[in-house]
């Protein structure tokens, strides 16, 4: 069966108060929320739904260009999980972020592992004086962050921070537009570059958290892919979190795909007869039920890595 690139069978509906399931027979599920949605913010996993309480209290800055900007703490947290095997919500051990006049830390956002039920809960460090810090705008970021790793299934905190060791070998403060892929049990993690535009979308970075050392593919050009074509190749990360691929139009003017997994290895290289007018090669939907990915792209074509 197909799965878009990036699906999620969760949705908080904040009209209603619920968090609604998307259940394999078609069918969903709404489960209302035990706290008041306004005071908490969220980020969605492949295992659930994990919400953070942020101070109802408003404060302000001052910035240059966009004048006085409200913005919000949140020393309390209050972590709550949406199980959605169980389809219940959890509360996390307490946890309490430090606040100064200047600086505080924040829930930056949640990054789950492809291989255990474990998340990653990013916490950011703010500067309300420095020139990155522009609350509500989608590029403000933290001058720091760190992680916090969460098992699921003890409910517990664990020892470690592969989040920080992630962004020092990289030498990175965020994973901001870089929509990092992370297995627990192999110590991996992929950064996935993304966002609008073109930028460094056409590479793959993987990092082996233990050795502390990383490997970059792609860019524009590389492999067999034309150097004349704008945005070209694309990366794509698959469902599961467990495939990665470079995708484009090769010098031949053939859909390219490569194949790596999370250790950076090459798999396997598809090639598919394109269209004379097609200038993009891109990733649609996913059928992971083989030994190796199936792919459908937007143009109608289909990478079989079974074949």
């Amino acid at each position: 069966s197909w799965q878009d690139n990036h699906p999620s069978i969760y949705h908080v509906d904040k009209a209603k108060q619920i968090v609604r399931v998307d259940l394999a027979d078609g069918s969903t599920k709404d489960v209302p929320l035990p706290f008041d949605w306004e005071k908490y913010g969220y980020g969605l996993t492949r295992y659930g739904v994990l919400f953070w309480q942020v101070d109802p209290e408003e404060k302000e800055v001052v910035n240059e260009g966009f004048g006085t900007i409200p913005y919000y703490t949140a020393p309390h947290p209050d972590f709550r999980f949406f199980d959605g095997q169980a389809l219940t919500f959890v509360t996390l051990p307490e946890v309490t972020l430090p606040e100064t006049a200047t600086t505080y830390e924040a829930p930056a956002g949640v990054h789950d592992s492809s291989s255990e039920r474990k998340l990653i809960i990013a916490i950011g460090r703010f500067d309300i004086e420095s020139p990155e810090f522009e609350p509500g705008l989608v590029d403000s970021q933290p001058v720091s962050a760190y992680g916090l790793i969460y098992n699921i299934d003890t409910n517990r905190f664990e020892s470690g921070d592969p989040l920080s060791t992630y962004l020092k070998i990289l030498d990175i403060s965020t994973t901001l537009f870089r929509g990092m892929s992370w297995d627990s049990e192999k110590q991996r993690a992929v950064s996935v570059p993304g966002g609008e535009g073109c930028g460094p979308y056409s590479t793959l970075t993987f990092v082996n958290l233990q050795a502390g050392t990383a490997q970059t593919v792609g860019g524009d050009g590389s492999f067999d892919f034309s150097s004349d074509i704008f945005c070209n190749p694309s990366n794509r990360e698959s469902p599961d979190g467990k495939w990665f691929i470079l995708s484009g139009i090769n010098t031949s003017g053939q859909g390219s795909v490569y194949l790596f997994d999370v250790t950076g290895v090459e798999l396997k290289h598809k090639t598919v007869e394109m269209q004379e007018d097609e200038k993009f090669f891109r990733s649609d939907k996913w059928d992971l039920s083989g030994a190796y990915p199936r792919i459908l792209f937007s143009e109608g074509a289909i990478v079989d890595f079974n074949d």
